[in-house]
């Protein structure tokens, strides 16, 4: 993101001298000359005078434009090429040259731009007879000549042989005839069809092909192939039809193709049944919880289950955010009536969904593998996670809403239905703990382990039916299966001191149990801007820091002893933090941080101001496992077992002088609650926390500004979305949730 920012500060700038330079003369005319012209050229002129125009003693100055002209004045052109062109920035007429027979050139009369001072943009054309050589390139001249007083500056085009080669397309033969590259391609076990380009685009066919690969259709196109970023390239298009791989090794097989007297071979390798295959596919579908533009909204909040966990954070109590143009979630914090946030959440998990679908349709019948069913699990597993999250987003919660019109269920049987019901919130959450049951079933009977915490494990399904359990208030499922982690001996919290500086960015921490494992060639990442840390991390660099910080509640932080390690995951009133080094104080103080601005969370690498924002994001931890056993606990009764482990819990890892001393279920419970807000803050917990406790959303004396001061009771339609405008288009069978007011402000209370 630096990068293009420079890069878009060099445009403004640009923008700024060739339009205002007429009107603001710089010191000298040689500041001039070098605003205007490439470095190391000279000019006859000494004297500035914006009457006079000045004349070049080497060269006009050529922008580099796009794929021509390079910065070493070479033009360099594809075999099969038909044209290329450039343009000439300069103040006097001019005229383009060329004694080669296989080219030609002419100056374009209909591309002429002014730029202010009597300087003008002007394009030429190069037209180009193909290069029929299979061995040597073709090496010519044009020449710029000013017509005011015959100076003159060559250029030297190179034209590429016709070599049959492989490319991709995003880059044609790397300025290397010699050899072919991308002559070897991958695909996966269960494709069925795949493509690969040849270069140049003409007279293309296949030799041969091995009997489970079959040629579909050769096409041709032209794409902005590059050889030292610069020239077109066209290339043939090759369709293959293939079969599954149900093989446990791979297969592989050679393409011959034959082009104007030459063959190339194409190495194609298809994956087999293996456990780096079956890791490769897994984390593939599960990588889509957090993809770019998942929702294909286009939106910069458009980045998977990370950003529902925004919007949902932003509709609560417990995460205070500000009215600028930079905040993405506004309407989340606003609940705001439009349709675009609704569209955000329903598109991110059925199109998740959708994903999931498709693996358990393609693998269904080979489920007796065992590395099958490790695939399958976490395909079943992912299904019933996203369907969670919309039962509790398009309706309230399940405890007296249990014969409510919900979510339709899509499955791997009606996927591309065009109409299908609401199922109620009783059928919907059945199905998820159906395929909750389907997927601890495979995890536990295959042989291979999880490659990572990534992925899905028998532990995080528990975790998951842990949760769900919750929501439907069966106590002692909640119990059974939260104990089933903890026994597991399988994580175990942060401890004091790993908690005492920012963290909660690395998956591999001993208190994870389930997250996403971010690399930093993913598309959120390499978007610069469009991910979690971008909209949430304070250190790290990106949309934060234009001033949508994220701040805890005044009245959420005035409730965190002195004591509790946890009280440094925010800055205090004075905008200080005893978990910050002087370094990250004198980086809180330059971009001048609100008070209680989070810093629970570290830049990726722990490096400041880092634009690569590849943080892992936290799915599930033990600690929300200890809470969820300690309110089981306490709502099937056993008061003193639900304080001990909420205790053992604070005592040991947060907070050695806490102590819960409560003695009744409602007490209690809000002891854990409390721990819940603190302890998960900004994880996306504490919204449906307050549906499923019937809390409502009152924000009053947690410092938000007062257009958002809102005190949403419990129930109220505004806390559930609208079903979005373009899922009721596609699909005639669904039904809108009642019309929800608005909510209005209310006065504050501090």
């Amino acid at each position: 993101m630096k990068t293009i920012t420079s890069n878009i500060v060099r445009r403004i700038a640009t923008i700024a001298i060739f339009g205002g330079f007429a009107a603001s003369v710089p010191v000298s005319a040689q500041d001039v000359i070098n605003l205007f012209y490439k470095k190391n050229n000279t000019v006859k002129q000494i004297d500035f005078d914006p009457n006079t125009k000045i004349q070049f003693y080497k060269k006009p100055y050529f922008q580099v434009y796009e794929h021509t002209i390079n910065y070493n004045d070479t033009i360099y052109v594809t075999a099969g090429a038909d044209s290329s062109y450039g343009e000439v920035y300069s103040n006097f007429d001019w005229k383009i040259s060329t004694d080669e027979e296989w080219m030609s050139v002419k100056k374009d009369t209909t591309f002429h731009y002014p730029q202010g001072n009597g300087i003008s943009a002007d394009r030429f054309n190069i037209f180009i007879n193909r290069n029929e050589s299979d061995s040597e390139e073709r090496i010519g001249k044009v020449t710029i000549t000013s017509a005011a007083d015959g100076i003159s500056k060559e250029y030297v085009v190179k034209q590429q042989p016709y070599i049959l080669s492989f490319t991709r397309y995003t880059g044609c033969i790397d300025n290397s005839p010699e050899v072919s590259v991308y002559s070897e391609k991958t695909i996966g076990r269960n494709d069925t069809a795949f493509y690969t380009l040849i270069y140049p685009n003409f007279d293309v066919k296949v030799l041969s092909c091995p009997s489970w690969i079959e040629l579909d259709t050769i096409s041709y196109t032209t794409y902005e192939e590059t050889l030292n970023s610069n020239g077109w390239a066209s290339a043939s298009i090759a369709w293959f039809k293939t079969t599954p791989n149900v093989n446990t090794k791979d297969r592989t097989g050679n393409i011959i193709f034959e082009g104007y007297g030459q063959t190339a071979m194409l190495h194609v390798t298809q994956e087999g049944i293996n456990e780096q295959t079956i890791a490769n596919e897994s984390s593939t579908l599960i990588k889509n919880l957090y993809k770019y533009n998942i929702a294909n909204t286009s939106g910069h909040y458009d980045f998977g289950f990370p950003a529902l966990m925004l919007t949902m954070d932003s509709r609560g109590t417990d995460l205070v955010s500000t009215d600028t143009g930079y905040n993405w979630f506004l309407q989340a914090l606003a609940y705001a009536s439009n349709n675009s946030m609704s569209t955000l959440h329903w598109r991110t998990l059925y199109n998740v969904i959708n994903a999931a679908n498709q693996v358990i349709a393609d693998e269904t019948e080979n489920a007796d593998n065992s590395l099958i069913k490790f695939y399958l699990g976490q395909a079943y597993a992912l299904r019933a996670f996203n369907y969670f999250y919309l039962a509790q987003l398009y309706q309230q919660t399940y405890v007296g809403n249990e014969d409510q019109p919900c979510v339709p269920i899509f499955t791997e049987e009606n996927m591309n239905a065009t109409e299908c019901a609401r199922s109620s919130v009783r059928e919907v959450y059945d199905f998820i703990l159906n395929d909750l049951d389907k997927s601890l079933a495979m995890l536990q009977e295959t042989t291979m382990s999880r490659p990572g915490k990534m992925y899905f494990c028998p532990e995080v399904i528990y975790g998951l039916r842990a949760r769900i359990y919750m929501v439907m208030n069966n106590w002692t499922a909640a119990l059974e299966n939260a104990n089933k982690v903890i026994n597991s001996g399988i994580a175990s919290p942060y401890t004091m001191t790993e908690v005492s500086v920012p963290t909660f960015s690395d998956i591999n921490a001993n208190s994870w149990l389930w997250g996403l494992d971010t690399d930093e060639t993913d598309r959120v990442v390499t978007s610069g801007i469009v991910n979690f840390p971008s909209h949430m991390g304070s250190f790290n660099y990106g949309y934060i820091q234009f001033g949508p910080w994220r701040m805890v509640s005044q009245s959420l932080y005035n409730s965190i002893p002195s004591t509790d390690v946890r009280k440094g995951w925010f800055l205090d009133g004075n905008k200080n933090s005893a978990n910050l080094n002087s370094e990250q104080l004198n980086y809180v103080a330059s971009y001048d941080m609100p008070a209680y601005t989070q810093v629970k969370f570290a830049p990726y690498g722990n490096e400041l101001n880092t634009s690569t924002n590849a943080n892992d994001i936290p799915l599930m931890r033990i600690e929300e496992i200890y809470l969820i056993a300690a309110e089981a606990w306490a709502m099937t009764g056993d008061i003193s077992a639900a304080v001990a482990t909420l205790n053992g819990f604070v005592t040991n890892y947060r907070d050695s002088e806490y102590n819960c001393t409560a003695t009744t279920v409602d007490e209690v419970c809000d002891a854990i609650w409390l721990q819940r807000r603190i302890e998960l803050w900004g994880e996306g917990h504490s919204y449906f926390d307050l549906m499923r406790m019937k809390k409502g959303v009152d924000r009053r004396g947690a410092g938000f500004q007062e257009d958002y001061v809102f005190n949403i009771p419990a129930g109220d339609a505004a806390l559930i979305y609208p079903i979005p405008d373009s899922a009721l288009r596609s699909n005639p069978s669904l039904t809108q949730n009642p019309t929800a007011t608005p909510p209005k402000p209310v006065a504050d209370e501090n």
